[in-house]
Formats: C-alpha cells, sequence, structure tokens
C-alpha cells in the first residue's frame, strides 16, 4: 500500500472514531435528557417539598396523605389552576395510592388544609406542567405513600429529599422517561440530533480534506528524496532537493544536499588517489624496467651502480606500499596496535637521539626545549608515536636547506601536551598550507619526487595524530621555515598510576 493511501486511511480512521466518539455522546445525552428535566423540575418544586415538611413536622408522619385520598390531588391542582390540563384519575395501567377515607384530627386541620383546594394557586412553568401527571410522595424508605404509580420499583424514579430539622423524612419522586411529554422537548431533541450530525459530517469531511493535503505535503519532498536517492545509487553526486520548509522534511532534505556534496568530495577524492597512486607507482616501476632491460639487452653490465640503484628503485618502491598499507589501516580504524599509558616526551628523545647522527650530516642543527612537560601521560602507541616524529624528521631532513635548524618545543597547556616542530627556510606557500596533510600532496612534485618523498609521510602524521585523539596543524613560523603544532589529550587519570608501577 502506498504510503499516501496509509496516511489518509490514519486520518480516516481517526475522523471515523470522532464520529463515534460524537453518536455515543449525542445517545448518552439522549437518554440522561429526561433526567435533567426531571430533576430541574423537582428543584422547581420548593414551595411544594416546604409544605409537605411542614405536614410531617406536625403530623410526625404521612397519615394526612394516606387518610384523605383527595388531598394529594387538592396538593397538585394548587400548581395546576384552572384552565390547565388537570391529571386524570388514571393514566393507562397507572394505580393511584388512595387509602379509604380517616377522620381527622380538629388541631390539625389548620395546618393540613394549607394544601388543600382553598389555598392559593401556585403555577408551575408551562415547561414542567407535565410532571404533576406522574408526581408521587415516598416515605423514608422509598414505598411509595401517595400519586400515581405506575412502577413500584424506586430506582425507575427521579427523587427529590424531604427534611425535617435536617432528617430525610420522604422524598417527592418522578419516573424516569425515555421519550419526549411535549412538543418543545420533542423538537430540542430532533435539533440536537441534527446538531450533532452535522458536526460528526463536518469533522468526517474537514479531517478528510486535511489527509488529503497532508499526504501532498508529505509525500512531495519523500518523492524528491526517493529520486535523489536513486541517483546517488547510479553515482551521480550531483543530485540535489530543493529546500522549501524548515520543518523535520526540510532538515532531511538538507542532510541529504550534504550526505550527497560529502560523497562527490569523496568520489574525486577516490579518483584522484587513483590517480596519484597508479602515477606514483610508474615512475619506480619504469626506473626498474629501464634498467632491467638494459642489462638483459647488453646495453648496460651488471656492476655495484646498475644494483645500487635497481635496489635504491625497490627500496622506494617498497617504502610507498608500506606507507600505503598504513594509511588502508587508518581507513579501516586499525592503526593503532596497542593502547596503553605512555610519556609522548620520553618517546620524542629517543627518536631524536637515533636522528642526530642524519641531521648533523645535513649541517641542520636539533634543539629540544621539553623539560618541562617530560612527565605528561597520554593514552597511545609508543611504535605510532615514534613513527610521527620520524616522520616529521624526514619532512625536515629533505626539505630544509642547510646549514639550518629544526626546534622543538613543548608545554603543558589547559590540560594539553602541545609540541612545536619549527624548521628554518625554505617555507610553504600560503595556499599549500591546508593541503599539505593530504594523501600524495607535495608542494613541488619534481623536487619532492628527487629527494625521495612520496607526499604520504604528513598524511600519515595526521592519521596517527587522529588516532591519539589529537589535533595537528601547519603554518609558516617566525623563522621562515614551517611550523606544525601537534595537541595531545591527557590521558586518563588511572594511566598516571599505571605507567609508575613499570
Amino acid at each position: 500500500m502506498r504510503l499516501v493511501y496509509k496516511t489518509f486511511l490514519a486520518f480516516l480512521v481517526t475522523a471515523l472514531m470522532a464520529v463515534a466518539m460524537i453518536a455515543a455522546l449525542q445517545v448518552y445525552l439522549s437518554h440522561r435528557f429526561g433526567d435533567y428535566l426531571n430533576q430541574a423540575a423537582l428543584e422547581s418544586l420548593d414551595d411544594l417539598v416546604g409544605e409537605l415538611a411542614d405536614i410531617y413536622r406536625l403530623e410526625g408522619s404521612w397519615t394526612a396523605f394516606t387518610s384523605e385520598p383527595d388531598r394529594w390531588r387538592a396538593a397538585l391542582r394548587r400548581f395546576n389552576p384552572p384552565g390547565d390540563a388537570a391529571p386524570a384519575a388514571r393514566v393507562g395501567g397507572e394505580q393511584e395510592v388512595a387509602p379509604a377515607p380517616v377522620s381527622q384530627e380538629p388541631g390539625a386541620v389548620k395546618r393540613v388544609d394549607a394544601l388543600s383546594p382553598e389555598g392559593p394557586a401556585q403555577r408551575l412553568p408551562s415547561p414542567f406542567r407535565w410532571l404533576l401527571k406522574g408526581l408521587v410522595l415516598f416515605d423514608v424508605g422509598r414505598r411509595p405513600v401517595a400519586g400515581r404509580i405506575a412502577d413500584r420499583d424506586p430506582a425507575t424514579y427521579t427523587m427529590r429529599e424531604i427534611r425535617v430539622e435536617g432528617v430525610p423524612v420522604g422524598w417527592v419522586g418522578l419516573p424516569r422517561r425515555e421519550r419526549p411529554h411535549n412538543p418543545l422537548e420533542a423538537e430540542f431533541r430532533k435539533a440536537q440530533a441534527r446538531a450533532f450530525l452535522l458536526v460528526g459530517l463536518g469533522v468526517f469531511l474537514l479531517v478528510g480534506m486535511a489527509s488529503l493535503l497532508f499526504s501532498k505535503h508529505i509525500l512531495r519532498p519523500i518523492r524528491r528524496l526517493a529520486s535523489g536517492t536513486r541517483s546517488l545509487a547510479e553515482f551521480d553526486f550531483s543530485a540535489r532537493i530543493a529546500v522549501d520548509t524548515r520543518d523535520e522534511l526540510g532538515q532531511l532534505a538538507e542532510d541529504f544536499n550534504r550526505m550527497a556534496e560529502t560523497l562527490r568530495k569523496y568520489e574525486e577524492m577516490r579518483r584522484q588517489w587513483v590517480t596519484d597512486i597508479s602515477h606514483e607507482l610508474r615512475t619506480p616501476l619504469a626506473v626498474l624496467r629501464g634498467e632491467i632491460e638494459a642489462l638483459q639487452d647488453g646495453i648496460r653490465e651488471p656492476s655495484v651502480e646498475t644494483l645500487g640503484s635497481l635496489h635504491a628503485e625497490i627500496v622506494r618502491l617498497s617504502k610507498m606500499v608500506d606507507d600505503l598499507h598504513l594509511l588502508s589501516l587508518a581507513d579501516s580504524q586499525a592503526l593503532m596496535q596497542r593502547n596503553e599509558p605512555v610519556r609522548a616526551v620520553d618517546i620524542l628523545e629517543k627518536t631524536a637521539e637515533s636522528f642526530l647522527p642524519r641531521f648533523e650530516r645535513e649541517g641542520i642543527a636539533l634543539r629540544l626545549d621539553v623539560q618541562d612537560c617530560r612527565g605528561f601521560i597520554i593514552e597511545g602507541d609508543s611504535h605510532r608515536l615514534a613513527q610521527l616524529y620520524a616522520n616529521l624528521f624526514e619532512n625536515t631532513l629533505r626539505y630544509t636547506d642547510a646549514p639550518g635548524e629544526l626546534t622543538i618545543t613543548g608545554r603543558e597547556e589547559e590540560g594539553n601536551l602541545v609540541l612545536r616542530f619549527e624548521d628554518t627556510p625554505p617555507g610553504v606557500p600560503e595556499e599549500a598550507l591546508e593541503r599539505l596533510f593530504d594523501r600524495l600532496y607535495r608542494v613541488d612534485r619534481s623536487r619532492s619526487r628527487d629527494l625521495g618523498g612520496s607526499g604520504l609521510g604528513l598524511a600519515i602524521c595526521r592519521q596517527i595524530v587522529l588516532a591519539h585523539c589529537g589535533a595537528i596543524r601547519a603554518e609558516n613560523g617566525p623563522a621562515g621555515g614551517l611550523l606544525v603544532r601537534i595537541i595531545f589529550p591527557r590521558g586518563p587519570q588511572r594511566l598516571a598510576g599505571t605507567i609508575e608501577k613499570r
């Protein structure tokens, strides 16, 4: 199923659930509407409830109504004066509670007559006059005392309590209704049902339209992403997606564009890498082939010089292959053979000591100022650190003019070890500084090849420093030569104790 249909169905199901809830609410309100009207009607009988309470206070019981069958009807007629529809004696199967007449005590006549026909008439609001037909008086035990009884179960009545001095003495009840009793109520229910129906249909239509618009809004950038992904899969790294929103989809499109740009750069680097590798390998192989063919053709005789030239080219070729292998290890995160606490400055001093004779032969002075940070401990590989320092020394020996100087200083700054390798002229053009650590990059290709450089030494330095979570940067130094700055972070505190035990 397509995403647009899934989105539409999700919204459609949500709309149907909302409509179902509205329908359930309408049914609930329809069933509870009668109870609401009953309760509202009973609340309008304050005077009747008060006078019933006075009767019970004088009599101490409801015998005033059980002894005189007409007294309850007389009381109700006061709230339904002549001209209004008086309640009939019998309605359908309803039975009126009316015991046989019993003589009445003279002393109670005056108060009881407060509910007699001669009392002042009180007209109920017209919406509530229907309630007089079903009004029933219950005692405190919810047994019927007077009125028309349609069902003797008190649970089928809406009750209002009668209290005397805060004590319940009886109840006035109305039968619970399922159907409207008058045209006004019936019309209200019909209007209510129509309103709920219109609201439900409106919600359904609005959600349907919103789902279609939302689906199109969502799917438009998704289709672009799908098209762009197919282009990348076909090695078209120029594919880009137009960003026209600021939401998550817009952010996703921007991320896609950045990824495509990164892949394009990597593809260019890969092609350049293959071109450079083939170019670098072609030179020593061509020299070897020429020398060997000259020996085979008898043009040159085997000699110490000839064999030395062949050996030098093989050494250069082997060194390049080793460097390429080392860089491949860096790409596969397998560069670090060991990871242990080491003193980086101790390894630097040992490496410098081994290179000191070569510096003296080349007429380049080697000065170290690292006394203040000899105890600085980092977490790393001592073999790779020695290789890092050796590559930097080789770079100075190849490209620094004699007489020259290489000054190495070490300081602890903000919890990091900072090493500075600064040599004397010549320097590096400013535009070449950023690419100095790129693989196979050389400022002067012809001069670098004559001196034996392959353009991989500084690239290996960067990979070793990065593997130690450090940073390396090149710039032109104050002395006119190249300044290489290396920063190593301090190792965990636990390493200090580990190295002291050795």
